[in-house]
């Protein structure tokens, strides 16, 4: 396993200061890190996105590890949700041009998704789901697997994480497993990835550290 720095752990730092890839490839090298995961969402525009990272890279000397994809594919209108399509799959060209064997991906978000009703979360999930469909297929022509993470609600739990990829069923949607999210949704790090280890492509770990809940 090849230890990397995710780009959006420095959102903060990227936005207040205007960071550049070049700067934030320093930074990660002289954190002692030799790799980095840089993320579509931060970089913003697809124009001119390939030669800012081969740059960045070829001048700090590190190599990347992935190349994150801002998604949410649960969006009930139909031309923003192909503009999302349309908008991931440009990306994913994006990524394999930089270098990326590997994207982390979103399925998207749903609010108050523990107390939502069964019919609410089945047409999310199917959203999700046929928008996968879709961009799986470039995927294979790319030679790039999209992982997918536990974040924003669709999926969260491993077991959801599962319930997406064999939907799915490609050997280029696989999982990223982040040991932290997992608990939005009462699971266990420990749990979460014991279910979903058999799909993992990607691990992001973060902590998170658990406080009483002040209404109970």
């Amino acid at each position: 396993m090849k230890l990397s720095v995710c780009h959006y752990s420095f959102h903060r730092r990227w936005k207040e200061e205007n960071w550049t890839l070049e700067r934030l490839c320093e930074e990660v090298k002289v954190l002692g890190v030799n790799a980095v995961d840089f993320h579509a969402g931060l970089i913003g525009e697809i124009e001119g996105a390939v030669e800012k990272a081969k740059s960045a890279l070829a001048k700090s000397g590190i190599e990347l590890s992935g190349f994150s994809l801002s998604t949410n594919f649960n969006l009930e209108d139909q031309q923003t949700y192909n503009e999302m399509i349309d908008r991931t799959l440009k990306w994913m060209r994006v990524a394999v041009e930089v270098g990326a064997s590997v994207s982390r991906i979103f399925g998207g978000t749903l609010k108050n998704r523990l107390s939502v009703d069964e019919k609410t979360k089945n047409d999310a999930f199917k959203r999700v789901i046929d928008a996968l469909g879709i961009l799986v297929k470039e995927a294979e022509k790319l030679g790039l697997v999209l992982a997918i993470e536990n974040h924003g609600g669709l999926p969260c739990t491993a077991e959801e994480q599962v319930y997406i990829i064999e939907a799915v069923n490609s050997k280029y949607l696989r999982a990223t497993i982040d040991i932290g999210n997992y608990m939005a949704c009462g699971q266990e790090a420990v749990e979460g990835t014991r279910i979903a280890s058999r799909y993992c492509a990607y691990v992001h770990i973060k902590d998170f550290k658990k406080k009483p809940d002040p209404s109970l």
